[in-house]
């Protein structure tokens, strides 16, 4: 069977690139639906919150 995700390693600056390129998309898309997305900003807001607040506490629980 075909697996789909795999692992692999990244450098740094390969991370980077791939970075640059979702940013460029959200932009893009935020640019051209952006009547659609109006009424979903409290929604994503509160996405972007959590899911933030998971990130830091996870990056102060391995923070040695």
């Amino acid at each position: 069977m075909l697996k789909l995700f795999k692992p692999i390693t990244l450098k740094w600056w390969q991370v980077g690139v791939v970075k640059v390129a979702l940013i460029s998309f959200g932009i893009l898309v935020g640019m051209a639906w952006s009547d659609i997305f109006v009424i979903w900003t409290p929604t994503l807001l509160a996405i972007l919150i959590v899911s933030w607040a998971y990130l830091i506490a996870l990056w102060f629980k391995n923070w040695k």
